[in-house]
């Protein structure tokens, strides 16, 4: 779980959080994450997570000034794929929800994720 406050530079003219801005909140809390626990010293050149597919559905909209909450949860976890739900919550109200998929990258071709990342991502939350 991660918490943002909406800032000048995530809304249009009207004040509202900009749609890309909601993929951009689940981004950074995914990263947060796998840095966190991964460390950044398990990823280099050759070996890396990329976002092969997202499925995202716009409920409400954020605001400038509000504080918003990302949560990730594990959907799915197998040996070429992980899925995540992610929802983005203002006052515990989903505003945002997201499903999306990543695949791990080993010298430039989608691989078996390993085990100890596997183990560590399937307790996103």
């Amino acid at each position: 779980m991660m918490k943002f406050r909406v800032y000048y530079d995530d809304t249009d003219a009207q004040g509202i959080v900009y749609h890309a801005n909601y993929l951009r909140f689940c981004e950074r809390a995914r990263s947060e994450y796998i840095f966190r626990t991964l460390g950044k010293d398990a990823f280099n050149e050759q070996c890396y997570f990329v976002l092969t597919s997202i499925n995202a559905k716009f409920r409400a909209s954020a605001r400038l000034g509000d504080e918003i909450e990302v949560r990730s949860v594990c959907a799915k976890n197998s040996d070429l794929a992980i899925i995540l739900e992610q929802e983005i919550l203002l006052n515990e109200k989903v505003i945002f929800s997201a499903e999306v998929q990543l695949v791990y990258i080993e010298n430039g071709k989608i691989s078996r994720i390993p085990n100890k990342f596997k183990e560590i991502l399937s307790k996103i939350s």
